[in-house]
């Protein structure tokens, strides 16, 4: 689907392709440790691991990629978990004017078409619910921050990929912010067969097995990521 493809397009911009070496292995270290004082091959290994280990502690968090009118949240929870956070104006599907009408594709439904009780909104034509999403941001005003939780709109995003199965979206994690004549979606992608390294990022395609690798570095609330073909990308850290 388009809305779908776009977001996809998203995600594939971050994993960019890339080289790095291996890190040193233990084995050898301690291969040496023979003919090398014990204190001495300790310091060694101290000067090689730390700076590794560094960046890839340092690496952990959520970084914000805003670049050409592209904005993504990119979280590292953990050296296999990955998460992408998208957002999305979706003024074009649905938005509130200034006297709280429900505005989607070009037919606006006022306040008595649409019920909003208790933080839950819920939108149907023809007897078929369109859009259901209950308030999160702890207060009972129309505008403000949602959870999609139901309707049409519900199954647009989180239908499976026909071609691997896969859910897109996790169910949880599809807010939506809604201000006068301006409606964003945030969706939060989970990222599989993914590895944080060293100083690189791996990712694994499911079907073709494809890796695809793509050095980093950290320095302070700085992430540059750098392409096979020498191209860099900037993340900075959210705070």
């Amino acid at each position: 689907m388009k809305k779908l493809s776009v977001l996809t397009a998203i995600i594939m911009t971050v994993s960019l392709a890339a080289c790095a070496s291996e890190a040193p292995s233990s084995e050898k270290v301690s291969s040496e440790s023979e003919t090398v004082p014990v204190t001495t091959v300790q310091e060694i290994s101290s000067q090689e691991d730390k700076p590794a280990e560094d960046q890839r502690s340092a690496a952990l968090g959520t970084w914000i990629l805003d670049h050409d009118g592209l904005y993504a949240e990119v979280t590292f929870a953990s050296p296999t978990e990955e998460y992408i956070r998208n957002s999305l104006n979706i003024n074009h599907d649905f938005y509130f004017d200034k006297d709280l009408n429900f505005v989607s594709n070009g037919r606006k439904a006022s306040k008595d078409e649409y019920t909003f009780k208790d933080g839950v909104f819920s939108f149907s034509y023809n007897g078929k619910c369109v859009l259901e999403m209950k308030k999160v941001d702890g207060n009972d005003e129309l505008f403000g921050e949602y959870l999609l939780t139901g309707g049409d709109y519900l199954d647009l995003y989180i239908e499976s990929n026909e071609e691997d199965g896969r859910t897109v979206f996790l169910t949880d994690s599809i807010n939506i912010i809604v201000a006068e004549n301006d409606t964003t979606l945030y969706a939060t992608t989970p990222i599989e067969n993914f590895e944080l390294k060293e100083d690189t990022i791996i990712h694994r395609a499911d079907k073709t097995g494809t890796i695809v690798e793509s050095h980093y570095r950290v320095e302070g609330d700085t992430m540059t990521i750098t392409s096979s073909q020498g191209e860099e990308s900037i993340l900075t850290r959210k705070k």
